[in-house]
């Protein structure tokens, strides 16, 4: 068991049921939760939702990024049915990358006993105790704090949440191993898409917040947390696909593959994977369409059906490959250009890699380095 495994098995949470309470009521989604819900670790990042603990129902309950509190069901995201309480009486949210809280009542909060200055950031730590309108009744423990992430809400038939599921930025599902479709983010258009395995072309479709997908008969709903401006990369310090040089490693019998990507700043190795042999297939096409001459944007189209034959499988398994080759490579190795590993046009694939090299056997086969709009030299 890999570190990360260990860390998924054992940093699982069961937050029980947080309907039909009396004190506290949370009409944002973030906070319906229903008996022995399971928060699962986001594998990419080694983190949960944060979340509270309601100390008076002994239940847990998650944080929007922008979470209010107070007695306006129609204003904010957790209601808390006391006089004392303002309509709008504090609020927590994800902001210079850590939880911080800020009061806005007339009665106060307090946290560890003090209590914080108005309209003022206090930043929130695990274990914290805040109270609301009165120093001596602690309503909620900090007992979580991971940064905010979009995710997956599995609903039951009277739409509780039963499971949330923080999203990586490619995500297969139901599971990696028997994937039925892909899910996953565009960042350049802060949108997500998704995509069935089972067709020869595949078509992307948007999803937005609030929408359901079924996986495996399963109700999903998808929970944007992230704002765009959370999501902006340094872009100078990213490089584009057209930088990276891949190097492919064969063995002799063509059985093992392995990948070393050089980004100019680090080596990065992919290691020994079955989808990795399918990038060679595509790499050598584009190689032997550069010896023809033909113009870098004609180089290396392959129809999927010759794939399947080559690789001795069928198209959906053939869409397997390619979307898991897709998200090791992006959970591995962020671009600029958001330029996905293989390309899809006009029904045909390519590998879109302008730098590579591959050895079979200890001995180069070939090499290809292109600046696109450019033949090899």
């Amino acid at each position: 068991m890999t570190n990360n495994e260990q860390a998924f098995t054992t940093s699982i949470y069961y937050v029980m049921n947080l309907l039909h309470y009396t004190t506290l009521h949370s009409p944002s989604v973030f906070a319906k939760l229903t008996d022995n819900n399971l928060i699962s670790q986001n594998k990419n990042t080694g983190s949960v939702m944060a979340f509270l603990k309601q100390l008076n129902e002994h239940n847990n309950l998650l944080l929007a990024p922008h979470h209010s509190f107070g007695r306006l069901s129609s204003a904010v995201d957790t209601v808390v049915s006391n006089p004392q309480i303002s309509k709008y009486h504090t609020l927590i949210e994800w902001r210079e990358q850590c939880w911080q809280l800020r009061d806005f009542s007339t009665n106060g909060t307090w946290i560890n006993g003090h209590r914080v200055a108005p309209n003022q950031q206090h930043k929130l730590k695990p274990g914290d105790l805040i109270a609301l309108a009165s120093h001596d009744n602690p309503v909620f423990e900090v007992v979580d704090l991971a940064p905010p992430s979009d995710t997956l809400l599995r609903l039951d038939a009277n739409d509780n949440i039963i499971e949330v599921m923080p999203l990586g930025q490619y995500n297969l599902l139901p599971n990696e191993q028997e994937p039925q479709m892909v899910l996953y983010n565009h960042v350049d258009q802060q949108q997500w898409f998704i995509e069935m395995l089972d067709s020869i072309e595949p078509q992307s479709t948007a999803i937005n917040d609030g929408e359901i997908i079924t996986i495996s008969d399963q109700q999903w709903q998808l929970k944007r947390c992230i704002a765009p401006q959370q999501t902006e990369l340094h872009m100078p310090c990213l490089p584009t696909i057209d930088e990276l040089t891949f190097e492919f490693n064969l063995s002799s019998d063509e059985e093992d593959v392995e990948l070393t990507v050089d980004t100019t700043t680090e080596r990065v190795e992919l290691l020994t994977r079955c989808h990795h042999y399918l990038n060679v297939l595509l790499a050598r096409a584009k190689y032997q369409d550069n010896k023809t001459g033909l113009p870098h944007q004609q180089q290396g189209w392959v129809y999927p059906e010759a794939l399947c034959r080559d690789l001795g499988i069928d198209i959906s398994h053939l869409n397997i490959q390619i979307h898991r080759a897709r998200k090791q490579f992006c959970d591995n190795i962020t671009l600029l250009d958001n330029q996905p590993l293989i390309e899809r046009k006009g029904g045909k694939l390519r590998f879109a890699g302008s730098r590579f090299k591959i050895t079979k056997g200890g001995e180069l086969e070939c090499e290809y380095a292109i600046n696109r709009g450019q033949k090899v030299a």
